[in-house]
């Protein structure tokens, strides 16, 4: 209590610091960028569902074991086609986590970008938005001929 609100006050100088962190590609860090997401993290209730969401998969060690356990089991179950794209640079969640997704998710396909950080979407949008509109439509294409 009172340090997680204290550490995830909005604060323009830790969002910027936070998406150099997250993009490979610094300069997508523009002083546009950076009031966006202030004024998002200023919205009423954004610092306090951060915080519960944070707190209820992250402690003073990292990931809660018990959390990522039950997340894990979980995954084999799922018998949806999923897409997981991930940017190989990745330093808020590395790469590995998509391996990991890769070996339990039953129907998944994964699509690593190359220079490439924590928002593909945004540093690859053309290839993120094509493989995207690819994949929903090979679900509603089969869909439809089961359906």
């Amino acid at each position: 209590p009172l340090l997680g609100e204290l550490l995830t006050r909005p604060s323009r100088f830790g969002l910027r610091m936070l998406w150099k962190l997250a993009f490979h590609d610094r300069s997508f860090v523009t002083d546009e960028w950076v009031e966006a997401k202030y004024a998002l993290a200023r919205m009423p209730g954004a610092q306090s569902f951060f915080l519960r969401s944070l707190r209820s998969f992250v402690g003073f060690t990292g990931f809660s074991a018990e959390q990522v356990a039950a997340l894990q089991a979980a995954l084999p179950t799922i018998g949806a086609p999923a897409l997981v794209i991930w940017g190989e640079q990745d330093n808020l969640l590395p790469v590995k986590h998509a391996q990991i997704l890769k070996r339990l998710l039953p129907k998944v396909r994964v699509e690593l970008f190359d220079s490439c950080g924590h928002a593909p979407q945004v540093e690859a949008a053309a290839r993120f938005n094509h493989l995207s509109l690819v994949f929903f439509a090979q679900a509603d294409a089969s869909s439809a001929s089961t359906g």
